[in-house]
């Protein structure tokens, strides 16, 4: 059908982020809630743009997601902490 779900928009962003970096106003901190609902690659694009990664507040329940497919870990996250604070 032609359609693109929000995966396909996530990974466009990260192949854009690539290949020009990021352009945008800078995000010096940011704070998330349900986190749990994240994909580890939506989580990893919002951790490539922030400036300052130890100003970041995630928080979410692992017993607890209403989106589909997704499968929180916090050892996830925190990986995805650490290649974003190495830019692996």
């Amino acid at each position: 059908m032609g359609g693109y779900d929000l995966g396909d928009v996530v990974g466009h962003m990260w192949s854009e982020l690539q290949r020009e970096g990021y352009r945008g106003v800078p995000i010096d901190s940011f704070v998330v809630d349900e986190t749990q609902d994240m994909t580890q690659a939506e989580l990893r694009l919002l951790l490539h743009v922030a400036e300052d990664k130890n100003d970041l507040m995630l928080a979410g329940d692992s017993a607890q997601t209403i989106a589909s497919g997704v499968s929180f870990r916090s050892f996830a996250a925190h990986t995805c902490w650490l290649q974003a604070w190495f830019r692996i």
